[in-house]
């Protein structure tokens, strides 16, 4: 508790080697004037303070002052002293605190959450007053379907101001975010991409020039086979995933293409056209943008149903492209 105010209200500077306030010497105060100078630390105590003395003339703001200051045993000695003795304690306190006490965060009250003690400090850390106030950059160069749109911002603004995050937190949540759709977008085209490219050599070093015709022969062989058993789309490429883990992906089409020569071309029923059992290509390409834009719409909401999409998506890719399309 500081007192620079009230203690300021009653300072007389007198110059040097004059002793003297309005002429009255020390040596001439008597008990009923006495001056600052003769209260010293042995006349007056803390438990003992009478009136009359100095801090009992001082007009206080606030009651409490002067009982913190004859607590702290300021009261003893004269206003300059209990001032410069003040002045020091603030001082050493700086010293030890290292920055101003109003500069200083309370610790959180028992059982306040994290996002709590946030918002009650929300000027000091720099929150917005609302979720509509974060300014966020949204990421570029998403891959096709994943792009940051307007709901998404509003949706991590919502869930960031609940939970009491600075917009530099929320800024870089964001960022991770792209990051790592960008580096699995990336890390599974080049995956797929490398799978194929040592595929193709190995047939191609095998078959020479026919080898891309083999490969359809081979494909369509599976597919008649499946259409056969009755197979879905999707059993049908659970069925192709795993003769392809089995034995490889080269080894599979050598297979099947072995399975198209016993069956000779009129007993291949799929199309030329056609692959992977999904139809035509013209519709294989409607589909493909058709669940692109499911995947746009649900935005994040459904990563179970969003991951189904996401691998529908690839079937249709690799099926598009082995027919001939871009």
């Amino acid at each position: 508790m500081f007192v620079f105010g009230q203690f300021t209200q009653r300072m007389v500077w007198a110059p040097a080697g004059d002793a003297t306030a309005g002429d009255a010497t020390a040596d001439d105060a008597t008990a009923d004037d006495a001056t600052a100078g003769d209260v010293t630390a042995g006349d007056v105590t803390a438990g003992d303070a009478t009136a009359g003395a100095w801090y009992d003339e001082i007009e206080w703001t606030d009651p409490n002052l002067k009982a913190a200051l004859v607590k702290a045993g300021y009261h003893t000695g004269s206003i300059e002293d209990a001032l410069q003795r003040t002045l020091q304690h603030e001082t050493e306190l700086m010293k030890k605190l290292g920055r101003p006490a109003g500069a200083l965060l309370n610790a959180p009250e028992e059982g306040q959450t994290a996002a709590d003690f946030m918002k009650a400090n929300a000027k000091v850390f720099g929150l917005p007053s609302e979720a509509s106030g974060y300014e966020i950059t949204a990421p570029e160069g998403m891959p096709e379907g994943m792009q940051v749109d307007d709901t998404l911002l509003d949706r991590w603004r919502s869930t960031a101001f609940d939970h009491g995050m600075t917009p530099a937190q929320v800024q870089a949540g964001l960022d991770l975010y792209a990051e790592i759709i960008k580096s699995g977008e990336t890390n599974s085209v080049a995956a797929v991409e490398k799978a194929n490219a040592e595929m193709s050599a190995e047939l191609a070093k095998e078959w020479g020039p026919s080898a891309e015709e083999k490969t359809g022969l081979a494909v369509r062989a599976f597919e008649t086979i499946a259409a056969q058993a009755g197979l879905s789309p999707a059993a049908m490429n659970i069925a192709a995933e795993n003769l392809e883990k089995g034995v490889g992906a080269a080894a599979s089409l050598r297979f099947m293409h072995q399975v198209a020569l016993a069956l000779g071309e009129d007993g291949i029923v799929v199309p030329a056209n056609a692959t992977n059992g999904l139809g035509s290509l013209s519709s294989m390409q409607d589909e493909h943008a058709s669940v692109m834009q499911k995947i746009k719409d649900l935005r994040g909401r459904d990563a179970a149903k969003e991951k189904e999409l996401q691998k529908r998506l690839g079937e249709l890719s690799d099926a598009i492209v082995a027919a001939g399309g871009k």
